[in-house]
């Protein structure tokens, strides 16, 4: 094993203020490039997990992309921000910051096959809105 390896997390599952990090477009994987967010979720009383939450959108170029109304991009944008005016997006649209977001656990796995406990690992499975700074 590598030096540099770290384990996925895995934290209670439930809703979190969370901080969104970063944004980038993923290395194509599975036929797909995703839109990938970073979230800081706090996990006990001092610490903080990265977790991912992952977007299928259509690329224009490395920094903005498209997702149609009826896209989970699409709808989570509409939640935090309000209305949206075009299906193109940046991807500086979504503002560092903090958010409310669910964790779920991934249990599963793409083949629908039950995973080991020790294989297990959290994802951010929705982005439920923006959080004013206090």
């Amino acid at each position: 094993m590598t030096s540099d390896f770290t384990p996925l997390p895995k934290i209670e599952e439930g809703d979190y203020v969370a901080t969104l990090t970063r944004c980038f477009k993923a290395p194509p994987r599975f036929g797909r490039t995703d839109l990938v967010m970073e979230f800081e979720v706090p996990s006990g009383d001092f610490d903080r997990v990265t977790l991912k939450a992952y977007f299928q959108v259509s690329w224009v170029d490395n920094t903005s992309f498209k997702a149609g109304p009826k896209s989970n991009y699409f709808r989570t944008y509409q939640v935090c921000f309000g209305e949206a005016s075009s299906t193109s997006f940046e991807i500086d649209d979504f503002p560092h910051g903090k958010y409310r977001v669910e964790v779920q656990n991934v249990r599963k796995d793409s083949r629908k096959e039950p995973l080991d406990a020790i294989n297990q690992y959290s994802t951010i499975r929705k982005i439920k809105g923006g959080i004013a700074d206090e």
